[in-house]
């Protein structure tokens, strides 16, 4: 089994560790892979949000396969087992997080070292984050077919969502210690210890005669009573003159009843509306996923010419069956299609079993960016069964407004299949699923 569903998770109750930067799954394990091995990477399971980010799908890292198992359904032994393998992983990732916050940039010169001290920092908390699960059901393993077992983790980065956080269940796997930079960079500014010269012997002397009572020393105490009197007072004064009242005729200003009532019925009604707006905002993601995926009906002539005309231009092959992606603007929006069988066809891989390969791929990198993108998979030999279509927005800063794209599905001899998305506010990934039959 490659590339196969591990499990769906809610996002109710989870705090996500550091920003969406931090927590992408292509960052965390690229940098492990170039910094350990694809072994530490491959812990890490690949998350695809759906349902307006309320449930994520956790999915086998591309390269591995295995079927996967919760910890729960091991036997006393092969939990053992995959508990002492993750707290070896997790010690490796920490110390590799503690050697990256300890490198600067001194060598490039004074303002690029500043900015990589920053970068390294900010990787390195990444590497922390992303160790840190919610509970033990978030620990699963993957059975090869020889039976032996590998550990991969779901709900990573994220931690149960209470007043005062407590340690993920992979940091208890490891005692707590000081990162060994900030060990040695305390070591090494601390302070000799003083030298006390050699202690000496004195005889005590005989006590001086007792002191005459100075006569002024209740006026001192006087006239502290005094300043702390004209405090008093004048803290009154602040408090009173404010109200209209003068001296002599102390009170307080009581807040009118009339008014009040107005202004906690006014602070009712909009808490009212904030909740009333907050539930339609979900009921309208909730209906729009749930809508049943029946096939769209056929496109305007304007838009079959104008992806045709878009197709042409970039020089987009034509095979047996073709998924395009097309959407306007400068944003880089990523295609990728998992065939029937779970191998996924996109700009990384080779052709795999059915046949597809994506040929054009569209505003990457910006300085070639154009207005018109579109990307587009061929299939050369398509096979019967459910493709997977995924479309990733891929950017690390704010997003500039909501994004409408279109996917269109193509094969000799049927017709035209279009469906369409929208990413709405911070929202990165969206799929769709098209059935092929013989």
């Amino acid at each position: 089994m490659s590339d196969g569903l591990i499990t769906t998770t809610s996002s109710e109750g989870l705090q996500a560790l550091g920003s969406a930067a931090q927590r992408s799954w292509e960052l965390i394990t690229g940098t492990l892979c170039d910094r350990l091995d694809r072994d530490h990477a491959a812990i890490f399971a690949e998350p695809v949000s759906t349902h307006g980010g309320a449930r994520i799908e956790w999915y086998v890292p591309p390269g591995c396969s295995g079927r996967p198992v919760p910890l729960a359904a091991l036997s006393g032994p092969e939990a053992e087992e995959i508990r002492a393998r993750l707290a070896a992983i997790h010690g490796r990732i920490l110390a590799l997080a503690d050697q990256i916050s300890a490198q600067n940039g001194a060598q490039a010169g004074p303002p690029t070292g500043a900015q990589s001290s920053a970068d390294n920092y900010w990787l390195a908390e990444a590497l922390r984050n992303a160790i840190e699960v919610p509970d033990q059901d978030a620990i699963w393993a993957l059975r090869q077919d020889d039976g032996s077992l590998r550990p991969i983790l779901v709900n990573w980065g994220r931690l149960l969502d209470t007043t005062r956080a407590a340690r993920g269940a992979l940091s208890v796997l490891a005692p707590n210690r000081r990162p060994p930079a900030a060990a040695a960079a305390m070591a090494a500014t601390a302070l000799p210890a003083p030298a006390f010269p050699a202690a000496e012997t004195h005889w005590l002397a005989a006590p001086p005669p007792p002191e005459t009572p100075r006569p002024w020393g209740h006026w001192l105490v006087l006239l502290g009573w005094l300043l702390v009197a004209a405090l008093i007072a004048a803290v009154l004064w602040l408090l009173i003159a404010p109200c209209g009242l003068r001296p002599g005729f102390l009170g307080f200003c009581p807040a009118p009843a009339a008014a009040t009532a107005p202004a906690l019925q006014a602070e009712a009604l909009r808490a009212e509306i904030a909740q009333l707006t907050d539930r339609l905002a979900l009921s309208e993601r909730m209906c729009l996923n749930a809508r049943k995926r029946a096939e769209a009906p056929a496109a305007p002539e304007s838009e079959i010419a104008d992806l045709d005309r878009r197709l042409q231009a970039r020089g987009a092959a034509a095979g047996a069956m073709t998924i395009s992606l097309v959407w306007s603007g400068r944003d880089d929006v990523d295609l990728r299609v998992s065939c029937p069988s779970g191998q996924i066809a996109d700009l990384q891989r080779r052709p795999n079993d059915c046949g597809g390969l994506l040929d054009v791929d569209a505003n990457y990198p910006a300085l070639i960016a154009v207005e018109d993108p579109v990307e587009n998979i061929h299939f050369n030999t398509p096979v019967p069964g459910r493709y997977r279509v995924q479309v990733a927005r891929l950017t690390d800063v704010p997003p500039r407004g909501d994004l409408s794209f279109g996917v269109v599905l193509r094969r000799a001899g049927t017709p035209e299949q279009r469906r369409e998305g929208t990413f709405r506010g911070r929202e990165k990934r969206w799929s769709t699923e098209f059935e092929i039959s013989r």
